[in-house]
């Protein structure tokens, strides 16, 4: 599996009302190194995609920041 240019990872989630949402990513040593601010979202299913084509191979974490709530999940970039 690569990543070529433009590869992007995707985050679904839900949110119980119209909330400000922010992404962090952070790599395996826990540094953060993205942060998408996202806006104002809706209440409801979410689907957030992002490039992920500049970063290096590894095991990455992201978190979903929604006001005081958050989730999070991870995934790999190949290259």
């Amino acid at each position: 599996m690569s990543s070529p240019a433009g590869a992007r990872a995707t985050a679904r989630f839900d949110l119980p009302r119209t909330i400000p949402v922010t992404l962090h990513i952070f790599d395996i040593a826990g540094r953060q190194v993205q942060e998408f601010p996202c806006g104002l979202l809706e209440a409801g299913p979410q689907r957030l995609s992002w490039d992920v084509s500049a970063l290096p191979s590894g095991l990455y974490f992201v978190q979903v920041q929604a006001g005081a709530a958050t989730g999070s999940g991870k995934f790999v970039v190949v290259h």
